[in-house]
């Protein structure tokens, strides 16, 4: 499937968003927004009280090639933000040119970000590189996950060619965390062999910081009768790491939203609050 941008428009689309948020009142709130192109945000919505939900929406529903996309999210001292997408982020099938997709999260002491974006679906032979990277300070909060899925299976397409880049880094005070880079390519073995995607098209990502041997210890005991070989739970220093490998976003989901909702009782003692969104 190729997008189709409307006549004497740009043949690139760049589009930029930035959010700043704060506590006031015991209350977390977008205080400014800039925007460019695009990518916008819904108001924010309150289905816990003080924890500030928003939606970003991109309305061309996913990037070609030459395509750019920006977003930065900023969280000052004492603010609880869960950021999530209305639906799947979608790169499609481009020519030389390669779509970029870059967010940066800055999280400052006594914040708490959560980053839960849906599904990225790679369309096969597009070129894309998606780069996600996390600043924290001394005391910051952060669980987040990604979701990517190869191809289009149940529409009979696999991925077979085309370049993908995926970068994720973490930094606390400077220092990295965590830094992870995946290349792939539609016709590199990594994706058919046992040390690589081993056939599978769907993988993903969660990171949970301030977490501790006891919370890792209730999740490997959680996943350890499951019969599905599919996730695993480690713990370097505080950071905790969660991967999904199999054949479906909604199992991945669905298996990361456990871990959130463990995540979140450690970090904040609170219960998970699904947003809405995901059910319409």
């Amino acid at each position: 499937m190729l997008a189709v941008k409307p006549e004497n428009c740009e043949p690139e689309w760049k589009a930029k968003l930035s959010l700043w948020f704060k506590n006031k009142n015991e209350k977390t709130v977008l205080a400014q927004r800039e925007h460019y192109g695009p990518l916008r945000v819904q108001r924010p919505f309150y289905p816990e009280g003080s924890v500030c939900h928003v939606y970003l929406i991109h309305p061309p529903g996913g990037l070609v090639g030459g395509d750019k996309l920006e977003i930065n999210m900023t969280l000052d001292e004492g603010s609880h933000v869960l950021a999530t997408t209305p639906s799947a982020g979608k790169f499609y099938r481009s020519g030389l040119l390669k779509a970029v997709q870059k967010q940066r999260f800055k999280v400052a002491d006594n914040c708490f970000l959560e980053w839960f974006p849906q599904e990225t679906i790679f369309f096969n032979a597009c070129r894309s590189e998606l780069v996600t990277e996390i600043e924290l300070s001394e005391r910051a909060m952060f669980c987040g996950w990604e979701i990517n899925c190869l191809g289009r299976p149940a529409a009979g397409e696999k991925y077979t060619e085309g370049k993908i880049i995926q970068q994720m880094r973490v930094y606390r005070e400077g220092s990295p965390l965590y830094l992870e880079t995946n290349s792939l390519e539609g016709n590199s073995d990594l994706l058919r062999a046992r040390c690589g995607l081993n056939n599978n098209t769907v993988f993903g990502t969660l990171l949970a910081t301030q977490i501790d041997k006891e919370a890792r210890d209730v999740l490997q005991d959680v996943w350890h009768n499951k019969t599905e070989k599919s996730i695993s739970v480690t713990l370097i220093n505080d950071l905790l790491v969660c991967r999904y490998l199999g054949n479906s976003a909604e199992q991945a989901k669905e298996y990361f939203t456990q871990i959130w909702s463990v995540v979140r009782d450690k970090q904040k003692k609170l219960k998970t609050c699904v947003p809405r969104i995901w059910s319409t």
